[in-house]
């Protein structure tokens, strides 16, 4: 404004010089002369001056027409430097103005940008809305996002005082830090970083994931039910929420994915490579229940070696890095080997049922050959079966924009009614049937042994309630001596009836581990693979929904339960028998020779293993011959 008015000011004193040289009172454009009343004094002629000389600056107007030539080109000069002056203070405001936005740009976030963008991609009015009372709330309470950009140019010890001296206090509302040591504030203070919410939004939600402890720095944070309206607690200055977030779930969750990954992989390769191993090294073991054992050892073994780390390795990654090839075969040989697996439960289910509960008829089919074309048939099934995952099987790149992009396998099926229907019938062919198929064929088995304690138990409260009347019938032997037969008897009824007893007490506590161990079969079977179909079968008719639910870590731990019948299969199947154990032992022994040699174990103990399956037969025999 200064400016303005020393402008002003020389322009009237020009104005007033030539209106002397031309003559003041000569015409109606120049000062008026003394004669007229009040323009005798100086003062009234300076302010007349200085008005005409605003009212051309200004281009107002209202200005005597001018007479002379001369006194054209003043009013036309007068203008033309009252048009520049305009200009100039007109750059000058807007000089000011730009500058202003400048300052708040670096230290708010241009809210014409962001309104631009809302309305260019079609943004409801209500978030829009809501956006700008965000902004209004941030310059109106003078508050800001990005204090570490604006301290950024100073030194990293300046720029930590600076931090302590500004939220320092925040630190030291919190009760959880009163009692803490200055220099771990400070330490806590160099990681906060500033959050305005303006009011009515929301911090958080149920079910989000969290990833920051907040500190309430000032104002009020409500607590509030999914109706937005219930309020069950409010937090005011110096509290804080979302403690939690800052133990480091991620890591933990991919630490307990290794750890488990790494022990069932070495459990499945070392348990049924030493089935394998023990299978076909040693010729007593080879059976025809053993034959289907080995294949089973073989499928979990195949399943181990080609699917898990394949697996495991891309869920840490983020990308599947071995190409294509690598995914249609680990999605193949994966097929395959569960099939065989399950088919081999099967085959086993069906030939135990056979072997106890029809012993008769089973002798003649049961024999290795036909055991070997039984394991040849599942093989060639499930590789013909598996054949739509070798197919369709290929790597998609999961975002365009990255480089170098990221990578996942998927099954790439012709439509969803292929995906449902070849869902559902893996779901009918490998789980359902199967699962029925065992659960029957075992709790038939159950039964029958159930049976043959029972009858066992009534067989021995028959023998100790006759014993007293009865006893030595069958056994006894009529000498000469009378002495003779009384010590005979007695050694008949002694020693013979405890190792009987001893015996059938055996046979009765292996019938029901049999028992035990089957119900254990059938509920591995189900625990392993029913999540896994489960999921597939869901993902193939609600892809979106299952996405959600499954994606990270829940659909790596479904695969990894189903990885773990690899590992239980041998310890199930094997290992807890009696008679691998020993040949296990003995095959350890033959091929190490500073090993300890296995025990020889007593023959009581064969006659023990093999009693459960006899033990109907020979209580039979004995009622037969008893009433010679």
């Amino acid at each position: 404004m200064l400016y303005v008015f020393v402008t002003i000011h020389w322009n009237a004193c020009a104005y007033f010089a030539l209106s002397e040289f031309l003559g003041r009172g000569s015409d109606a454009w120049v000062c008026p002369g003394a004669a007229q009343p009040g323009f005798d004094r100086l003062r009234r002629q300076y302010l007349y001056s200085f008005y005409f000389s605003t009212l051309v600056l200004t281009t107002v107007g209202d200005t005597p027409e001018p007479q002379r030539p001369v006194e054209m080109l003043f009013m036309a000069g007068g203008f033309l430097l009252g048009i520049m002056g305009f200009a100039t203070i007109m750059g000058s405001i807007g000089s000011v103005i730009s500058t202003m936005r400048s300052a708040d740009t670096a230290f708010y976030p241009n809210y014409d940008l962001v309104k631009h963008y809302l309305r260019l991609h079609r943004v409801g009015r209500r978030l829009e809305r809501r956006v700008g009372r965000w902004h209004q709330h941030l310059r109106l309470e003078k508050k800001l996002t990005h204090e570490g950009r604006i301290l950024q140019h100073l030194p990293e010890r300046l720029r930590a005082e600076v931090a302590v001296s500004v939220h320092l206090a925040t630190l030291r509302k919190v009760q959880l830090f009163q009692s803490c040591e200055r220099s771990l504030l400070e330490e806590l203070v160099l990681k906060l970083q500033p959050q305005v919410y303006s009011p009515g939004e929301y911090v958080c939600r149920k079910g989000d994931i969290g990833r920051e402890m907040y500190f309430i720095r000032e104002g009020r944070l409500a607590v509030v039910a999914d109706d937005g309206v219930t309020q069950y607690a409010v937090l005011g200055e110096g509290l804080y929420f979302g403690e939690i977030s800052l133990i480091n779930i991620k890591e933990l969750e991919v630490t307990v994915r290794v750890l488990l990954y790494g022990l069932i992989f070495a459990l499945s390769v070392l348990g049924n490579a030493l089935v394998v191993a023990v299978l076909a090294l040693n010729r007593r073991l080879r059976t025809v229940t053993n034959a289907f054992l080995l294949s089973l050892a073989l499928s979990d073994l195949l399943l181990a070696l080609c699917c898990m780390p394949f697996s495991l390795v891309p869920n840490l990654m983020g990308t599947f890095v071995f190409g294509d090839v690598v995914c249609k075969l680990m999605a193949y040989l994966m097929g395959v080997s569960v099939s065989v697996s399950t088919f081999s439960l099967v085959a086993i289910a069906l030939e135990r049922y056979s072997a106890i509960c029809n012993p008769l008829q089973s002798r003649a089919w049961q024999t290795r050959s036909h055991a070997a074309r039984v394991i040849a048939s599942t093989w060639l099934l499930s590789a013909l079966l598996m054949l739509p995952y070798a197919v369709y099987s290929t790597t998609v790149p999961l975002a365009q924009a990255l480089r170098p992009p990221l990578y996942q396998c998927l099954h790439a099926w012709p439509s969803q009614p292929f995906s449902q229907a070849w869902y559902l019938m893996l779901l009918l062919i490998l789980f359902f049937i199967p699962g029925v198929v065992m659960a029957v064929a075992y709790g038939l088995i159950s039964r029958e042994l159930y049976r043959g304690i029972r009858f066992e138990m009534d067989v021995k409260r028959e023998a100790g309630g006759g014993r007293s009347s009865e006893e030595g019938d069958g056994c006894y032997v009529q000498l000469t001596g009378a002495g003779g037969a009384l010590e005979l008897g007695a050694l008949s009824s002694a020693g013979p009836e405890r190792a009987r007893s001893s015996r059938s007490e055996a046979q009765l506590g292996a019938k029901r581990r049999v028992i035990r161990m089957l119900v254990v079969i059938v509920a591995l079977f189900f625990l392993c693979w029913l999540p896994v179909f489960t999921a597939n079968t869901w993902r193939a008719f609600a892809p979106g929904a299952a996405q959600r639910a499954l994606a990270g870590a829940p659909i790596s731990f479904i695969h990894l339960l189903s990885y773990a019948s690899a590992c239980a299969n041998p310890l199930v199947y094997c290992f807890m028998n009696r008679r691998f154990r020993q040949a296990f032992l003995a095959t350890c022994a033959s091929t190490c020779p500073c090993a300890c040699r296995a025990r020889r174990p007593p023959a009581d103990d064969d006659a023990t293993a093999t009693a459960p399956s006899l033990s109907k037969g020979s209580y039979t025999t004995v009622s037969s011959i008893g009433p010679l």
